[in-house]
């Protein structure tokens, strides 16, 4: 997966299999992407940084790929683009 460098962040929070719902409050994230913060480098892979916006809880999960684009980070960056991301804009500053 080729992640523009401009996107990776630094690891925080903590694996989430539930992907889309907070695993401190349990508000969901739904569509997750348009909740992320960045891309980082796991252990295990790459995986997507998402806040919660109820809590302010940070977790991360698995970037998924499929045959015609990279998954998640497809995702982010439609989201950026688009103005739709929660937390930062297209320039990737921060909203808040």
């Amino acid at each position: 997966m080729k992640i523009d460098s401009k996107h990776k962040i630094s690891l925080t929070g903590e694996y989430n299999a539930g992907v889309s719902d907070c695993p401190e409050c349990g508000y969901s994230t739904s569509p997750t992407s348009a909740y992320a913060l960045g891309v980082a480098d796991a252990p295990n892979g790459t995986v997507l940084i998402i806040q919660c916006p109820e809590c302010f809880t940070k977790w991360y999960f698995h970037c998924r790929d499929t045959e015609f684009y990279d998954g998640h980070y497809h995702y982010f960056v439609t989201f950026l683009e688009y103005g739709i991301n929660h937390w930062l804009n297209p320039n990737m500053t921060e909203k808040l």
